[in-house]
């Protein structure tokens, strides 16, 4: 089966991940697997459900409508049933992205909903909703010189009292409105979905494995063109926003890790500067967000 690296996972999958860059394993073993099948039945003592999942102390299931059921547990393969009409391609788009979180979660990673960029040898970080315009800066970074180090999830990790993100070469993922605006749509690749106007986007994928975390930027739109901010963050706010920015911060609460991410929090405070970013989604006044964020490196 194919190898795949994300968030400083290996990853072995019988369906293929779009995206995601393959690496060969060698001898050692993968650190989560993906496979076609039958998903376990749910059992009918259950911990928590929502809407679309349930989740019984050890796994999550996760259904998708017309793509299927998603088994994810704590420890073992990760088991995907697919709808009757469904295809590997249609479950792809999940595994990458809210199947990957919940499984990081459940062994215990920090996961922020991010793009990171490597500025000076140090990951710097954009947080935000789906919609925020990470990938966008991130890419128009890119067209500065900057390498892109992941986008949209960031798993992070705590080594020797210093935190860092992992790196893992994955295609940007833009909107077609964000190809025109940047001017690259020579390098746009496959649809993510032919649902979407969502395309991957080639980058290159030359990075180190894992980075000190420098700053992170926490991103707003404002409605106004002359409201470029950068606020430095309090540490008791800069918790409420790594709270917030957790890569389905449900999870957070359901699996008891509260604790970790003040951890997290405290850490990234002590060691890195965090700000709240406010500007208008203007691609007219992308170049200026950039200049102005330059400005602010350089100080």
């Amino acid at each position: 089966m194919p190898i795949f690296e994300s968030a400083g996972l290996s990853i072995e999958s019988e369906i293929d991940l779009p995206g995601l860059h393959k690496k060969p394993l060698g001898k050692r073993q993968a650190d989560l697997e993906i496979k076609l099948g039958i998903a376990p039945n749910v059992p009918k003592s259950l911990n928590s459900t929502g809407a679309g999942w349930e989740y019984d102390g050890e796994s999550v299931w996760v259904r998708v409508e017309n793509v299927g059921v998603f088994h994810v547990p704590q420890h073992g393969p990760i088991i995907v049933e697919l709808s009757p009409l469904a295809t590997p391609a249609d479950a792809a788009l999940y595994l990458v992205g809210t199947i990957l979180g919940i499984a990081l979660h459940l062994r215990n990673k920090i996961v922020v909903h991010a793009s990171a960029v490597l500025v000076a040898d140090q990951a710097v970080l954009f947080c935000g909703a789906s919609g925020a315009g990470k990938s966008t800066i991130a890419s128009a970074l890119e067209g500065r010189g900057y390498t892109v180090l992941s986008d949209d999830l960031c798993a992070l990790d705590v080594s020797d009292s210093e935190v860092f993100t992992y790196s893992d070469g994955r295609l940007l993922k833009l909107w077609q409105s964000s190809l025109d605006g940047l001017k690259i749509d020579h390098r746009k690749e496959n649809a993510v979905s032919n649902r979407l106007e969502k395309f991957y986007v080639s980058h290159d994928t030359k990075c180190p494995d894992r980075v000190p975390i420098s700053r992170i930027y926490f991103l707003y739109e404002s409605n106004s063109p002359d409201a470029f901010e950068i606020v430095n963050l309090r540490t008791a706010d800069a918790a409420a926003h790594i709270f917030a920015n957790a890569y389905r911060p449900g999870l957070i609460k359901l699996l008891r890790q509260e604790a970790l991410y003040l951890q997290i929090s405290a850490s990234l405070s002590s060691q890195s500067e965090l700000y709240k970013l406010s500007r208008i989604k203007d691609f007219s006044q992308l170049a200026t967000v950039l200049d102005r964020l330059e400005e602010h490196w350089s100080m």
